[in-house]
Order: structure tokens, then sequence, then C-alpha cells
């Protein structure tokens, strides 16, 4: 992937939202995202935005991926958090050094190939790990694999 500048990036958001905006109330309508909006953004190159420089992406800052996200979301709230579902997982997981150097080159092949990457954890009472929430489950090393126990 060539080097994609800040500028870059701002302009590649205003020309997806104008290919999306078109179909924003009608999917909107339906509760759906158009494939095509997927196709959009995996075209685009806007899934690598937050992938380090070393796996390809070009490593924005949330400043950059936040002026990006305004002008795609004038265009289409769902496709902007639909988009903004990677740059978080992935830029949060580059911020806090959360993934081992296999595990990046998946990670980061998989948003420059313009793969939707989230996160999705959920327990009864336990909140949004993001904002604290504790898992109960856990999960115990046995001889033949894990145990898994929610109580």
């Amino acid at each position: 992937m060539e080097r994609i500048e800040h500028q870059d990036a701002v302009e590649i958001a205003k020309a997806l939202a104008e290919e999306v905006a078109s179909r924003a109330d009608e999917a909107d309508r339906k509760g759906e995202l158009p494939v095509e909006d997927v196709d959009a953004l995996k075209r685009s190159g806007y899934q690598s935005f937050t992938v380090p420089r070393a796996y390809g992406g070009p490593e924005f800052q949330v400043r950059t991926c936040v002026e990006a996200q305004l002008e795609l979301a004038k265009a289409s709230g769902s496709t902007a958090l639909v988009a903004g579902m990677t740059m978080q997982v992935v830029g949060s997981a580059r911020d806090t050094d959360q993934w081992v150097e296999g595990d990046w080159e998946r990670l980061g092949n998989a948003a420059c190939s313009g793969g939707l990457i989230n996160s999705v954890a959920s327990e009864r009472d336990m909140g949004s790990p993001s904002r604290g929430g504790l898992f109960q489950t856990t999960a115990a090393e046995i001889d033949d694999g894990y145990r898994i126990d929610g109580h």
C-alpha cells in the first residue's frame, strides 16, 4: 500500500461519503448496511487507517481518524459506525500493545485487505469491558484443553 497522508484520509472519507450517501436513507429505513457500502470501504483502504506502518497501514492517530469519520458520517452514520469499529479495535490494540507479533501480522493484513474487525463481549451484569466491566467467566487450562466456567 502506498503511503497515505493525513489529508488523503479526509479526501478518501469524502469520496466514500459521496458514494454511500445515495443509499443511506433507504438503508436506515430497512435497518441494513448495503453490501455496496462494505465493498466501497474495502476498495478505499479506509479500514487500514489505524494499522501500524510495520504491518502495511498508515498508522493514523485519533485526530485523523475522527476527521475522516466525521466526513463519512455526514453521509451515512451506519457506514461510519461499521468502519469505526475496525478503527477502534485495531487502534486500541496498537496503542495498548495487546497483540503479539504473529497476531499483528494477521490483523494488519486483514484490515489492509478491507476486513471488518470488531470485538464483541457480553455477560449478564457485566457492562462493557471498555468501561471497566469484568468478566465472570474464566478459562482454566486442563490436560486436554480448557475448562470454561461462567459461574
